[in-house]
């Protein structure tokens, strides 16, 4: 479904997310919310309004060296998209914050380019999603 792997990577620096079908995790996540589609859609519609303002702070906290700061602002959006099932950028997300704990920022700023791709590529999703 999707695949996140942690090492190095590709020749041109670019970290490979591959996300097939958004719809497939979402289904995992309303089965993780007893089916209600409803709570689905409000979650989704609080991660649309409030990621933008998280994610400017991890890149702030990691461009900045605000160790903690971008350690908890990762933990916080590791939670928020682990609400969708996607479990790659999850694994991002938590990739981000291990780094940040262990003070290795340069490493955790080289997985922001993902982290945020994966995170337009679901608001996107969540947009048309929220609107049926």
């Amino acid at each position: 479904m999707y695949r996140y792997s942690i090492g190095t990577p590709p020749p041109n620096g670019t970290i490979v997310v591959k996300t097939t079908d958004l719809r497939t995790a979402f289904s995992i996540a309303l089965e993780r919310l007893d089916n209600d589609e409803e709570l689905l859609k409000t979650i989704g519609r609080i991660f649309i309004e409030d990621h933008g303002p998280m994610l400017d702070l991890l890149k702030t906290s990691c461009v900045l060296d605000r160790r903690e700061q971008a350690e908890k602002a990762a933990h916080t959006l590791k939670g928020a998209v682990g609400n969708f099932g996607i479990d790659s950028l999850t694994m991002i997300a938590r990739d981000i914050e291990i780094h940040c704990r262990e003070a290795n920022l340069e490493a955790a700023r080289q997985l922001l380019p993902a982290l945020q791709s994966g995170i337009e590529d679901l608001v996107s999703s969540l947009q048309k999603y929220c609107e049926e």
